[in-house]
């Protein structure tokens, strides 16, 4: 509370600000970090500083400060509206899925520009009301429009937060789909990290939502539950994309070959989520025969010198070692073949394993899973339980009786 001019902390609201704080120095950290990451790492940047900024307001808030400098009261409202532009930014450099610049996007953000610019032409002592949530016998229209409208701008970004969320999960889980129809191997591919992150923003959105119902039931009341989950989402935001330099696809130890590989399925990943509205395959010409034809090719090539066992084996080296194009094939694996690249793949990799378990004791699991094309044992042990039914070592051994 304010006393003599200065504010006095409790520990709680000490513990805000040391995160605070941090998300400062993450925000920093990941403006300088390598640019290989330059773009991502800017959007994430903003996101953390924006939580920081948000949450010393809310400190100062609870302070009573703005009653002691009600000119200040207000200037984070413009920053709530970008956090979830930015989480969506975000989202579309992960899964590389860029999108044309739309000013409808920032109309909540204007609003609260707006806003602004009305609390500083608000007289100060209907300021100092606001922050303690009074009511004057005689409020100016002014002040009624502006008590209004940060209701409004509220709702906004509560709708739009919930907006981009949903958005962002859909994203997610398409291209997720389109992962298992280009590769072989996925694991090192998958936005699991990308999943929980909006796992989290959508708790946090809650919270702020029941927060925000008990703060209009009464104004009295006085929840940490939001900052501290915004001091979770900077300490999580900031450490994860601080140490995690492979979430994308530029995997250290990939060959330069591999790397150019996945830029061009990724490219390719990125054109067909524009088209999701189309129907899948609508203009295709295959006819059943050439279906058929295709499917036998397939076969016969991947068998051949078992190229199935390559762990960067994609659809677009099949596709060069075929003759047919990515869609072509997709098609006839989805169609005719009753799967997709990678379960298709990955069941010729078990059958395979499953032979090597029967005639080579000698051989440990993982280096039969690794001969076979697998990354990993986990993958394998998934691949393999999926497919037979039983793990590996249970296979082995009631082979072995």
């Amino acid at each position: 509370m304010i006393d003599n001019g200065s504010l006095s902390f409790n520990i709680i609201e000490v513990f805000f600000l040391i995160f605070a704080f941090n998300g400062i120095c993450f925000a920093a950290a990941l403006r300088l970090k390598s640019a290989a990451f330059q773009s991502a790492n800017r959007v994430m940047a903003l996101v953390v500083l924006l939580l920081a900024l948000v949450l010393i307001d809310s400190v100062l808030f609870v302070q009573q400060f703005y009653q002691q400098y009600p000119v200040l009261y207000g200037w984070v409202l413009p920053l709530y509206p970008l956090i979830p532009l930015l989480i969506d930014r975000y989202g579309s450099i992960a899964c590389d899925e860029p999108e044309p610049f739309s000013l409808k996007r920032y109309v909540p953000f204007f609003c609260g520009l707006i806003l602004l610019g009305a609390l500083l032409a608000l007289d100060p002592s209907d300021k100092i009301n606001l922050t303690k949530g009074v009511i004057a016998e005689e409020p100016s229209v002014l002040l009624i429009g502006v008590g209004f409208n940060l209701l409004i701008v509220d709702l906004m970004v509560i709708v739009q937060t919930l907006y981009y969320i949903v958005k962002g999960w859909k994203r997610v889980n398409r291209y997720q789909h389109k992962l298992v129809e280009n590769f072989s191997n996925i694991e090192k591919r998958q936005m699991i990290w990308l999943k929980n992150m909006l796992i989290a923003f959508m708790f946090l959105w809650l919270v702020f939502v029941v927060e925000m119902v008990l703060v209009l039931v009464d104004d009295n009341i006085q929840s940490h539950i939001v900052n501290l989950g915004i001091s979770v989402a900077i300490f999580g935001l900031g450490y994860f994309t601080l140490c995690h330099n492979q979430v994308f696809f530029h995997e250290d130890g990939c060959s330069e070959d591999s790397k150019r590989i996945d830029q061009d399925v990724r490219r390719e990943i990125s054109q067909d989520s524009t088209k999701s509205d189309t129907p899948k395959y609508k203009h295709s010409a295959l006819d059943e025969t050439l279906s058929s034809a295709i499917a036998e090719q397939i076969k016969a090539t991947l068998n051949e010198s078992q190229l199935y066992t390559d762990p960067d084996l994609d659809l677009s080296k099949l596709a060069e070692r075929t003759g047919f194009s990515r869609n072509q094939l997709s098609q006839v694996l989805n169609d005719a073949l009753n799967s997709n690249f990678y379960n298709f793949i990955n069941t010729l990799r078990v059958e395979e394993a499953q032979r090597q378990l029967k005639s080579s004791p000698e051989l440990t699991v993982l280096e039969i899973a690794l001969n076979v094309g697998f990354n990993s044992k986990s993958s394998f042990y998934n691949a393999f339980k999926k497919t037979t039914g039983v793990t590996p070592t249970s296979y082995r051994a009631s082979c072995l009786h």
